[in-house]
């Protein structure tokens, strides 16, 4: 049976008479005493007189040759330099080179492996992985494209990268980056950069510059995004620079946000801007208003010209031209234009109240029309009057005193509103203003002294020409100098830091401060340095009383000789705090006891006696009495030794009494 296939013929067996090839019969070309072909090393060289010849090949000089049944392999065995070549699998190979540094040049061979040492050459090499070590070069390497840039999409005269990601479907477009697209419509509009960015509908002349996830949409005509992170610009001619989560929407065209994060300008607010911050809002109508940093700042509902810094949860609404700078929940509303908070916490203006202003302070508000007006500092303070100053407190430091020709000064009534009070003069009084001082006085013929009031407020004078007499009440003065006799029904001075009165000297102590001093010189004479006097139904009495329960605590009545002080050379009379635990005593102890030299105590009445008692004050209670003729124990005495006349007594029984009716020496 014989097949045919491609213009050959093959099969297992032919049979036939004659057997051609084209013309000429088979018969002719094979011979019948050709001779076998064996497995051994050896290359068909032609036909002699119908005979196949062979020659065999013969490895000699360390030149070895192998038949492995699929291929001859030479290889060299010599035990010299040089090694051995060996192709395999390879179509039209050989060998040269010397003995000692052998070649191989191959064509067309395919092999599983190839490893190379030393210098080689390939004029083409094809492989499936190229490794530089364990490394596939193509880890080195990106896929090559033909061209760098290539005609875009659907739009006409676009260019895009060419990477495979991106898209340019606007006509005059040009789109670089990844996976970034410009959308049907979006025409003469530019991307480059970035990731994952778009143009989409009909935006024209817009720009995304770097950063990823950033939108524009919506219409937006000249518009452009540089940088940041899912940002999106919704209105003409605005812009969005760097930041994430911006958003300008709804018509807000003309506007720019620079940086921070979820800020929003929308909703027609036209020419605006937001630089920086956080939540920060322009809303609805927000003409030309500016917010700069902070914190959930809000400017909303046709608030023209106005502008927020810094500050957080602060808001405008409604109101023109107006400001906050800097603090917490300050608000601004009710059409009150032209106004300021600046710092201070949850301060408000509200019902057009224009052209006032909040300074600092908290809780503080400005309403009912107040326009005007100015709260500076304070805390709770509502402001309904315009034209108006409010201050919680007013320390002046420096006044500007100048010559006062309307004889007035500054009144406080009794709601704190500061007014100017004009001066009148009665009948023979005549006031004149210097410039630190108003001055009264008397103008009458006959003899008196005139009365200077300085910086007191509610005065009057009164009295006759000969005596004349003030009476100030609610005064304020610096210093007071008072000659003659004189009542006051209540003196207060102060200083930085307490109450602190002086009689009669500029002196005191700096390191402990007297809170009244009193100063009195007499050279020649005793001096009654303060006195007091008391018509009372019980007792009078001077009381010093410490209110302090320290450990250290007590109360005293000390006199110190002159060369004493803190330390020595005084008396002290006094009783410790229900916590002491000092160096004299313990709680609630009293006591006397001195620094100085001996200690005195005694009675210097003739006739009279010192007693000492314990346990009640009833004269049963004495237990010491000494007199001038005896000195009487009326108790048990304790003692390790006794000395009569410079003879110690000889002891005595335990529980006995010892009663002693002669002088005790």
């Amino acid at each position: 049976m014989a097949n045919f296939y491609n213009n050959s013929i093959y099969g297992l067996e032919l049979t036939g008479g004659t057997l051609f090839s084209g013309a000429t019969p088979l018969s002719s070309i094979i011979v019948t005493n050709a001779q076998n072909i064996g497995s051994g090393e050896s290359m068909f060289t032609g036909k002699t007189s119908g005979v196949l010849a062979f020659k065999t090949f013969i490895g000699s000089g360390g030149t070895q040759v192998i038949n492995n049944g699929t291929s001859l392999i030479f290889y060299s065995n010599a035990s010299s330099g040089g090694g051995g070549s060996s192709v395999y699998n390879g179509i039209n190979t050989f060998t040269g080179g010397t003995f000692s540094a052998q070649t191989v040049n191959v064509t067309a061979v395919t092999l599983n492996n190839i490893t190379v040492s030393g210098s080689a050459i390939f004029n083409s090499l094809t492989a499936t992985t190229f490794y530089s070590g364990n490394t596939p070069l193509e880890n080195y390497f990106i896929t090559p494209y033909s061209n760098v840039f290539i005609t875009g999409d659907s739009g006409s005269n676009s260019i895009k990268a060419n990477n495979g990601t991106l898209a340019s479907n606007g006509n005059f477009t040009f789109v670089t980056g990844w996976k970034n697209t410009a959308d049907t419509e979006s025409h003469y509009s530019l991307m480059m950069g970035g990731f994952n960015n778009l143009i989409l509908g009909a935006n024209t002349h817009s720009n995304i510059l770097g950063g990823f996830y950033n939108v524009i949409s919506g219409g937006s005509t000249g518009s452009i995004i540089i940088g940041g992170r899912n940002n999106s610009s919704h209105g003409n001619y605005s812009a969005i620079i760097g930041g994430i989560l911006n958003v300008i929407s709804n018509y807000s065209k003309t506007s720019a946000i620079v940086a921070g994060i979820s800020n929003t300008i929308t909703n027609f607010s036209y020419y605006s801007g937001i630089i920086a911050g956080r939540n920060n809002t322009l809303n609805t109508f927000a003409y030309t208003s500016t917010i700069v940093a902070g914190d959930h700042n809000s400017i909303l509902n046709y608030s023209f010209n106005s502008g927020i810094i810094g500050g957080i949860y602060n808001s405008i609404i409604t109101s023109n031209s107006s400001s906050i700078v800097g603090g917490w929940l300050n608000s601004i509303s009710g059409i009150s234009s032209y106004s300021a908070i600046v710092g201070g916490f949850t301060n408000v203006i509200d019902s057009t109240s224009n052209f006032s202003a909040i300074i600092g302070g908290q809780i503080n508000k400005i309403t009912n029309n107040a326009s005007n007006s100015v709260i500076i500092g304070g805390n709770n303070i509502t402001a309904t009057t315009s034209n108006m100053v409010y201050v919680p407190n007013l320390n002046i430091n420096n006044i500007l005193f100048t010559a006062n020709t309307n004889n007035s000064l500054l009144n406080i009534n009794n709601q704190g509103n500061v007014y100017k009070t004009q001066l009148s003069a009665g009948t023979g009084i005549q006031i004149s203003t210097q410039t630190s001082a108003i001055t009264i006085s008397y103008t009458g013929t006959s003899s008196g002294g005139g009365a200077t009031i300085n910086n007191g407020i509610n005065t009057f004078t009164a009295g006759t020409n000969t005596f004349q007499s003030v009476n100030i009440t609610g005064g304020t003065f610096d210093n007071i100098t008072v000659t003659g006799y004189s009542i006051f029904a209540g003196l207060t001075a102060t200083t930085a830091s307490t109450v602190f009165l002086k009689v009669n000297t500029q002196s005191a102590s700096t390191t402990n401060p007297e809170r009244v001093i009193i100063y009195d010189i007499q050279p020649s004479s005793y001096s009654n340095v303060l006195v007091g006097y008391a018509s009372a139904s019980t007792y009078g009495q001077l009381n010093i009383r410490n209110i302090h329960n320290g450990n250290q605590a007590s109360s005293d009545i000390v006199a110190t000789a002159d060369n004493g002080n803190e330390t020595i050379n005084y008396v002290d009379l006094g009783i410790n705090s229900s916590t002491f635990n000092g160096f004299l005593g313990l709680a609630n102890d009293g006591y006397v006891y001195s620094t100085g030299n001996d200690f005195w105590i005694g009675n210097a009445s003739s006739g009279k006696s010192i007693k000492l008692f314990t346990d009640g004050t009833t004269s049963g209670a004495v237990r010491v009495l000494i007199t001038s003729a005896v000195t009487n124990f009326n108790n048990t005495v304790s003692a390790s030794t006794i000395v009569l006349s410079g003879s110690p007594l000889n002891p005595v029984a335990a529980g006995a009494k010892l009663f002693i009716f002669n002088n005790f020496i």
